[in-house]
């Protein structure tokens, strides 16, 4: 009788302890948190231990990411209407703030980008949009570098094209 509960406790012990151990890659974090509180640093890369009813964990990509913005009608400087799209790629530096900050990261950056999108098709005029994607595309990176330095993200480079 000993042995079969031995055998059932130990068995119960590790299957606690393979749902409670987390192998995070290199290129990723997990942030904890513990009864609803963050822990002050993220976990990882390599094993992490995860106190099951009591933390949960969530992950965040260090690696670029790229995100597209929809094509959207903007309204040029000599009042014209032209459609471009464009697509963001960044970094997350800091994974709490990236999740603490904001309900979605990657939305607000998708929003940030179409505004100073707007913004900067406004100082162009519409027939040269499309031969000045790259000057739109680095003033639009501009635009979103501040708010996603508050996200915790990176801006690396916004591409622009004419839909």
């Amino acid at each position: 009788m000993n042995v079969g509960i031995t055998v059932a406790v130990v068995l119960a012990l590790a299957a606690y302890l393979y749902t409670s151990i987390r192998v995070i890659p290199g290129h990723e974090r997990a942030v904890i948190f513990r009864l609803g509180r963050i822990q002050p640093q993220p976990k990882g890369p390599g094993i992490v231990m995860v106190i099951v009813p009591i933390d949960r964990a969530v992950r965040v990509s260090l690696a670029e990411q790229k995100l597209d913005v929809p094509a959207q009608d903007v309204v040029t400087r000599d009042e014209l209407t032209r459609r471009v799209a464009a697509e963001v790629a960044f970094r997350v530096l800091d994974p709490i703030r990236a999740l603490t900050e904001s309900a979605d990261y990657q939305d607000n950056i998708v929003k940030l980008a179409s505004v100073g999108l707007l913004n900067s098709c406004r100082q162009v005029d519409a027939d040269e949009v499309g031969a000045q994607t790259a000057t739109i595309g680095a003033a639009v990176k501009k635009f979103m570098e501040d708010p996603a330095s508050q996200l915790g993200v990176h801006v690396l480079q916004v591409n622009v094209v004419e839909a």
